[in-house]
């Protein structure tokens, strides 16, 4: 039983193929995310972009930038990735 970081333990899920990367993060109705949802959210788009899936990893990484939470970790990684990207 998980009493805390639960979104890490489904992102460890997903990575073992135990829960569909769709199951992973719940974001509100008009796409926002919390701190946790954009830290979630990267890795997830790392995921993509490990397995092949370039262009649904950009596409995540845009997602957490337009989320807004740019404390979180996830949202600066997405930033630098993103920005590295472009050069």
């Amino acid at each position: 039983r998980v009493v805390e970081n639960g979104t890490y333990h489904q992102l460890m899920l997903m990575y073992r193929g135990l829960v569909s990367p769709g199951s992973v993060l719940s974001l509100g109705p008009g796409g926002e995310m919390s701190v946790t949802d954009a830290t979630a959210a990267y890795g997830l788009a790392n995921w993509h972009w490990y397995n092949g899936r370039t262009a649904a990893a950009e596409q995540t990484w845009r997602r957490i930038i337009a989320g807004g939470q740019w404390g979180a970790f996830g949202y600066i990684a997405a930033e630098a990735k993103l920005a590295r990207s472009r050069k």
